[in-house]
Order: C-alpha cells, then structure tokens, then sequence
C-alpha cells in the first residue's frame, strides 16, 4: 500500500510536510506548492504528506502497524 502520491479528498498531488524553522528556499517552496510547513513542534507521529487544495494530511501508521505492513508488502513480492 505504502504512503500514498494523491489526496483521497479531492485527488490532488500530496506534497512533503516539512518541520521545523524554514530557511529562505523551505520558504520559497512553500510558496510554490512544493512543500508543506508543518511548524516547529514535533509530536512522536506527525503527518508526512499533505494536499494543498484542501489541507488533507497523511498520517503514517503506528510503528507495530507500519512493521506488519512493510512485512506484508515484502513476502507478497516473492508470490
């Protein structure tokens, strides 16, 4: 399944969620549409991606569900 390319919502290119103090080209990207401010405050989950039409976020799932999931994907490869 992995991290998903468009918004569920309204089919839109999700793009990166970057945290943290931008500098002047994070900014930039911002502007364009390229990125996603998510701030300077980190939760232990934080969204990855985003929509910027409609403000959408990707939520990665817990670590024991995103383990099971990366195991899933791999076995089903050799079928």
């Amino acid at each position: 399944m992995g991290t998903p390319r468009k918004c569920p919502e309204c089919n839109s290119k999700l793009v990166p969620i970057v945290f943290g103090m931008p500098n002047e080209q994070g900014v930039q990207e911002a502007q364009e549409g390229k990125i996603i401010l998510g701030g300077c405050c980190m939760m232990p989950i934080n969204p990855t991606r985003g929509c910027t039409q409609c403000g959408w976020e990707y939520m990665p799932p817990p670590e024991d569900e995103f383990e099971e999931q990366y195991l899933r994907e791999l076995l089903s490869r050799d079928e």
